[in-house]
């Protein structure tokens, strides 16, 4: 069955970083290109865990690349 729940739309910067921890960067390579803190990195992907009911960084991947192949809204 297809989900129901409303989609979260990400900003900008939300989505920099979901699609650099998707293509497997670390804290610290994801700062680097963004020119952020790797602290400012580690509260977006802990917000975006929050968000999406994630466990871990693998399952934050599996579940964004699920809404992104049903062709949902990021988040």
């Amino acid at each position: 069955l297809r989900d129901l729940r409303p989609r979260i739309r990400l900003s900008q910067r939300q989505q920099e970083v979901i699609d650099l921890v998707t293509a497997g960067k670390s804290n610290k390579e994801i700062a680097a290109q963004l020119f952020i803190a790797e602290r400012t990195v580690k509260y977006h992907v802990s917000e975006l865990m929050r968000r999406n009911g994630a466990g871990s960084r693998i399952d934050l991947v599996a579940k964004h690349n699920r809404q992104i192949g049903s062709g949902g809204q990021s988040t």
